[in-house]
């Protein structure tokens, strides 16, 4: 790689930065490298499917009717906080209350949600538990 570098360096030391180019030159070999060397792991079985289409829509019906259910301010919070993925504080902000508001709202909302829509409990159990209170 050294030898390509000073191949190059007398037009470089004229016009440009030999030792940026070199710094450059070395570390895309190294990505090159590592890209290279990179393989592929064999299992004894495939990976898991990470979408599947036929729960997706399933769960987004049943989630749909499930929040119809719920009062307008816990739809709201729930949507505020986990589809546009807003912090407490900008939840707060955003609907004109305090962050105990929202952060008790959303707990009435989310066991609301599992007493209606119990087919829902592998989504509602991959929520922090640490940012809902209990």
């Amino acid at each position: 790689m050294l030898t390509r570098i000073a191949r190059h360096w007398p037009k470089l030391a004229k016009d440009g930065n030999p030792e940026a180019y070199a710094r450059r030159a070395l570390v895309n070999e190294h990505v090159s490298w590592l890209r290279r060397r990179r393989t592929d792991i064999l299992t004894s079985s495939p990976p898991e499917p990470a979408y599947d289409p036929e729960s997706a829509g399933l769960h987004r019906m049943v989630l749909q009717q499930a929040l119809v259910r719920l009062t307008p301010r816990q739809r709201a919070v729930l949507v505020l906080r986990f589809y546009e993925d807003l912090s407490v504080e900008e939840t707060a902000e955003a609907l004109g209350c305090s962050p105990g508001t929202v952060k008790s709202q959303t707990h009435y909302a989310l066991g609301r949600l599992r007493v209606l829509a119990p087919e829902l409990a592998d989504l509602l159990s991959e929520i922090d538990p640490v940012e809902v209170p209990r």
